[in-house]
């Protein structure tokens, strides 16, 4: 008989809750973030166990890659598009670990893609440069919009408008630091994806060489 596996993560621990084809509970035990006591909890339920699901949030990447290693097949659950029966009375999280089993049980678990583990890195460093350029250009216009405002008309010499941040006594020093700080990141950035992609690059030569 099948059993279906659902983990609802926390930063610090997790609920597992294993059910059977009946969504009978076979495991419903909330413990902390330590791989050794979750592969120990569901050992004695792997050959059954269809996956393991586990939601999507901030910190999957050592659940998953954990479970991976020690044998386990792992659903990444695309929380967003989980939603619950209208009707609950209760919701929880040992409800919403149950949930995300029989999800799975019915073949209805929306899943995500599990990015392997040697890009990962290169894709949270784009997703924080896209999220710094997008702060540097909001505070970049803040800034400059401070600056119409207080003198009721655009000014566009660089020059002038620094001086007048300081003659205006503008509260814009903050400001000024982030968008600093993020260009300073995004060039640093350029320069570590340069290298990844040369990294690369030789990577694929020398295997295509020993093709």
């Amino acid at each position: 008989m099948s059993s279906y596996c659902g983990i609802d993560l926390h930063s610090n621990n997790h609920v597992v809750v294993v059910i059977d084809e009946e969504d009978n509970k076979l495991v419903d035990k909330r413990i902390d973030n330590d791989l050794n006591a979750t592969i120990a909890l569901l050992s004695p339920y792997k050959k059954e166990l269809k996956a393991v699901a586990v939601e999507s949030t901030f910190n999957w990447y050592w659940l998953v890659d954990g479970l991976i290693e020690n044998g386990f097949k792992v659903e990444l659950v695309n929380t967003t598009a989980v939603k619950q029966y209208d009707g609950l009375k209760y919701s929880g999280d040992h409800q919403d670990a149950f949930h995300l089993a029989h999800l799975m049980r019915l073949d209805i678990l929306p899943t995500g893609y599990i990015y392997p583990p040697e890009y990962r890195q290169v894709r949270d460093l784009l997703r924080r440069r896209r999220q710094l350029v997008r702060h540097a250009s909001t505070h970049a216009l803040s800034i400059q919009n401070q600056i119409w405002r207080s003198l009721g008309y655009k000014q566009e010499n660089r020059g002038q408008v620094t001086c007048l941040i300081i003659l205006l006594n503008l509260s814009v020093a903050d400001q000024i630091s982030v968008v600093l700080f993020a260009k300073l990141f995004i060039e640093r950035f350029g320069n570590i994806w340069a290298s990844f992609l040369n990294s690369r690059h030789t990577t694929l030569a020398a295997r295509q060489r020993r093709v």
